[in-house]
């Protein structure tokens, strides 16, 4: 199958072209970036409102413990930042070898506890894990609920607007406001920082990383519709189920009305998103057997974005004009790619394909 022919078959919205018909060019790539920005807010994931002024880091206890039999100290700090309806927090731990002198970071957008994670491979391999559950930023609402955590202190018990933030603007928002605190530190090597999720929070890795290029690298884990793969002609989820289960509320409000639109008339798609990580790296995985996108469009996301990064004089996604088979990494471009056998999870082989990745752009 010829990648070029899919793409044009696909027919996707053009990232080389300003909204006025000029051809993009290096020079002003920053300008049309911004443009495709303000176009995935306005139809899908809502506007981000400014950063605060201050943020800190309080601690919660004292003292670091040790973990792993003394390789690593853990400390917990309350990310505290001014809020329209005042201050608000939310806890993170911050794990740090004790091998590695200012080790690169993985901030890793968990799900909670109890959720698998490779901690101590992950500080073996020389990185520091700093790691937030999402719903201490904002819960996990559904049906139009903005009540609770941050999305109350912005939304509350009001409707949104038509181009609101919607959840994965709002963890987003909390992931950035960790990283002006960990700016800050002196232990870590804040220019290699990475902010890595699965599923909704691989959307929201991705999200991140696109408006905060103070982050070194995205992870987008299984991240689906709304994450790396296009959307038009893909296999998986669509809007009708996101309305059906209550689940639009991670998008702005304006994404429902797109529920009759042909995916060819959408104004977006996701190399949009792709394309907003340049110059910097971003990172993806799919999985086989997951009913939320097909790794094909993951792939062809990639392929269309890396147009962006030549451009810019840099390599996006090299490959060999074939779709990669399960177990096939691509990691030699600025944007890498994983498939593996299985189902919607981010498993062990996940994170060791991914840390591969990272060491190879450190």
């Amino acid at each position: 199958m010829n990648i070029r022919d899919e793409l044009e078959k696909r027919k996707l919205p053009g990232i080389l072209l300003m909204n006025n018909g000029e051809a993009v060019t290096e020079k002003n790539w920053a300008e049309r970036k911004k443009e495709l920005l303000d176009i995935l807010s306005l139809n899908l994931f809502g506007f981000t409102p400014k950063a605060p002024m201050n943020v800190c880091g309080k601690d919660i206890q004292k003292n670091r413990y040790k973990m792993f039999g003394g390789k690593a100290e853990t400390e917990c700090k309350m990310i505290e930042f001014d809020t329209p309806k005042g201050k608000y927090s939310f806890p993170v731990e911050i794990t740090v070898p004790k091998k590695a002198e200012k080790p690169p970071v993985i901030l890793y957008l968990s799900f909670g506890p109890g959720y698998p994670v490779p901690e101590e491979e992950i500080i073996d391999r020389g990185f520091a894990l700093v790691t937030v559950d999402y719903k201490d930023i904002t819960p996990d609402s559904v049906f139009g609920d903005f009540k609770g955590g941050l999305a109350g202190h912005f939304i509350g018990d009001r409707d949104r607007t038509l181009t609101e933030w919607g959840l994965v603007g709002i963890w987003a928002y909390g992931a950035s406001r960790i990283m002006d605190y960990l700016i800050a530190r002196d232990d870590l090597n804040t220019k290699r920082i990475a902010v890595a999720g699965h599923s909704r929070l691989g959307k929201t890795a991705l999200w991140t990383r696109a408006q905060d290029d103070r982050f070194f690298m995205a992870y987008g884990n299984n991240s689906n519709y709304g994450g790396c793969g296009v959307i038009r002609v893909h296999k998986g989820e669509d809007i009708s189920d996101f309305i059906k289960i209550g689940s639009y509320n991670f998008f702005c409000e304006k994404f429902k009305t797109f529920l009759d639109t042909p995916h060819a008339e959408l104004p977006y798609d996701m190399h949009y998103l792709m394309a907003c990580q340049a110059p910097g790296y971003a990172f993806v995985t799919g999985a086989t057997e997951d009913d939320g996108m097909d790794p094909f469009s993951e792939f062809l996301s990639l392929t269309d974005a890396s147009r962006v990064y030549e451009l810019l004089g840099r390599n996006g996604l090299i490959h060999n004009g074939k779709m990669v088979k399960a177990g096939e990494a691509l990691t030699d471009g600025d944007l890498g790619f994983y498939v593996r056998e299985g189902r919607h999870f981010m498993s062990r082989e996940d994170w060791n394909v991914f840390m591969d990745f990272f060491e190879r752009k450190l």
